[in-house]
């Protein structure tokens, strides 16, 4: 096998991004990924033969993998999931770039919303999620 090369875009304990190489394999009658060994020391959670794991296309040439967890009621978006996450990270290294709003900006929202009528002990339909 080539050698694989490695693109460390942080580290994992601050929330950063890390991206790793890696291949499309054939095994068996499927194909596989093949990661480089890196991703699993750096994942754990990923490293376990025969856990289940979930990947989700989000966009041309780009998929989101993570552990499949227990069965869950609701469906989250992968994509919303990564945002935040992402989110997540980037007001945990770089809280200085966190600005309040200005009261223009909080004035043109309640404009916006002027109309709108909300109920607290409303039910929402099944159909609707965030």
């Amino acid at each position: 096998m080539a050698a694989v090369k490695k693109t460390i875009a942080g580290d994992r304990t601050s929330g950063a991004a890390r991206s790793f190489s890696g291949s499309v394999a054939t095994t068996g009658n499927s194909r596989g990924l093949r990661l480089e060994k890196e991703f699993f020391k750096a994942a754990p959670e990923f490293g376990t033969p025969g856990s289940a794991i979930r990947a989700d296309l989000i966009g041309p040439g780009t998929v989101l993998i993570r552990v499949d967890a227990a069965p869950r009621e609701t469906v989250e978006d992968p994509v919303i999931g990564a945002w935040l996450s992402f989110l997540d990270a980037e007001m945990r290294t770089h809280p200085e770039r966190l600005i309040a709003f200005q009261e223009s900006e909080m004035n043109a929202l309640e404009r916006l919303v002027a109309d709108v009528d909300v109920n607290d002990d409303e039910t929402l339909p099944d159909e609707v999620t965030f």
